[in-house]
């Protein structure tokens, strides 16, 4: 938690209107950056079926490559790299790895700018002032991945965190 700089006892605006119009702010907040999960994928249906337990997701396909795209290249709709994966040949199972493919990672800064205001002629009512923002910079935060192969929707991302929330909040201290 930060005291801005205004109202009584302050650098700025230390006097008259402007510090019971611009003091006793503070501002808090917080960022959290988070890489991606792993993930592990897994051939879907009966591709190989060669354990014979059909559409269980128990198998894995043969990976050609490293999967993981740079970062400037992942978009949500081909976030790694689909053509490193061909079904293993029959009588054979793959040799994907587990948890070779890295999942989208997370940035997220929080803030909060709140006041207190004591008023009536003891000066022991007040009014507390929030002003709360999560995901203040509105950054996309991506979480999913289909991984299931061969299927139409692999390699894209499954949703989307929160965007921007802003709340207001009043509290009456009497």
């Amino acid at each position: 938690t930060y005291e801005l700089p205004f109202g009584e006892r302050k650098p700025f605006f230390s006097h008259g209107k402007m510090a019971s119009v611009f003091g006793n702010w503070q501002l808090s907040g917080g960022t959290t950056l988070q890489t991606g999960q792993p993930y592990t994928v897994k051939l879907a249906g009966s591709a190989s079926n060669n354990s014979g337990s059909g559409n269980n997701l128990s198998e894995r396909p043969n990976v050609l490559g490293d999967p993981n795209l740079p970062a400037s290249q992942r978009v949500p709709l081909d976030f790694f790299d689909t053509a490193m994966f061909a079904v293993p040949a029959a009588g054979t199972f793959g040799d994907a790895g587990r948890n070779i493919v890295t999942g989208p990672g997370s940035f997220n800064t929080n803030l909060s700018l709140m006041k207190g205001l004591r008023f009536g002629k003891d000066q022991m009512r007040r009014l507390d002032i929030s002003l709360r923002t999560t995901n203040v910079f509105n950054h996309p935060n991506f979480s999913g991945l289909d991984v299931s192969y061969p299927s139409n929707t692999f390699g894209r991302v499954a949703s989307t965190a929160s965007m921007r929330v802003l709340n207001l909040n009043l509290r009456f201290n009497f």
